[in-house]
């Protein structure tokens, strides 16, 4: 059994009930029941591992390159992050939150047409990202994440890579 609803214009939100008994859990993160959901063959899955305050992204793959992701938590607490970069669109420059954990089966399928990245709400949170197309950095573009920082609820000073206080901040005009 699943739920999927659209909390924000072009994101879905999949709730796959867990089967739970004295054993642990079990969480599918896909099933080929979604394939009319997820209209893309996969091209990469990956998993990260990430600390507290841990912020990643916010990067996309420019047009046609653009990747759908279906992200899961899978331990540890984290918000995935998405900023509509859809120049049509009457959501454009908004940013959808979605906390995620492991434990109430629900997983975002963020589709191409926007930035993405995560925040680590705690030590050794690890999610999985399953994309469309393969990771083509040639292509890869991105925003620097505090340049949303007020739209992004953050309180703490986050944890960045090296390159991403390097990327353009997000204004409207740039895309």
């Amino acid at each position: 059994m699943h739920n999927i609803t659209e909390p924000f214009p072009g994101i879905l939100r999949i709730e796959a009930k867990p089967f739970s008994d004295q054993r642990g859990l079990l969480k599918k993160l896909y099933t080929s029941e979604w394939t009319s959901i997820l209209p893309f063959d996969i091209g990469d899955i990956y998993t990260t591992t990430s600390d507290l305050n841990v912020l990643r992204g916010l990067h996309y793959q420019k047009t046609p390159y653009g990747q759908a992701k279906l992200v899961s938590c899978l331990h540890g607490l984290m918000i995935d992050i998405a900023l509509d970069i859809r120049q049509n669109s009457p959501t454009f420059g908004k940013v959808h939150l979605e906390e995620l954990n492991p434990h109430d089966g629900c997983s975002v399928l963020v589709p191409p047409g926007f930035a993405h990245g995560t925040f680590a709400l705690c030590d050794d949170t690890i999610s999985v990202s399953v994309c469309a197309g393969p990771y083509l950095p040639r292509h890869e573009r991105g925003f620097h994440p505090l340049s949303l920082k007020a739209l992004l609820g953050l309180s703490n000073a986050p944890i960045l890579s090296l390159k991403d206080p390097q990327l353009p901040a997000f204004t409207h005009e740039q895309l």
